[in-house]
């Protein structure tokens, strides 16, 4: 999804590895890997008046102990109204990967 902002949290004291682990527990499907990162998907609902049911893509990259999350609106979704899910999306993620 071009134009909207993704929501981005630092995950302290967190590990690649188990990030994405948590992440696949979610319901996401790993999409690339590298290195330092792993591009995750998430399949969800053409049409919903709410973020969490939309299709997602999530980046997670190393970043020295911590590991920076990165959720948005996957590539192909067309969005008419944000009204800030996103943002919920990623802290509920942000605390089950942490938890």
């Amino acid at each position: 999804m071009f134009g909207w902002k993704p929501a981005v949290r630092m995950l302290e004291e967190a590990d690649l590895e188990d990030a994405s682990a948590a992440m696949l527990r979610q319901g996401f499907v790993e999409y690339d890997r590298g290195d330092d990162y792993v591009v995750l998907r998430r399949p969800g609902k053409d049409m919903t008046f709410r973020a969490e049911k939309s299709p997602q893509k999530a980046v997670l990259q190393q970043h020295g102990d911590d590991v920076e999350l990165e959720v948005r609106y996957d590539d192909d979704v067309t969005v008419v109204i944000d009204t800030g899910d996103l943002e919920s999306v990623a802290d509920r993620i942000a605390r089950v990967v942490s938890g």
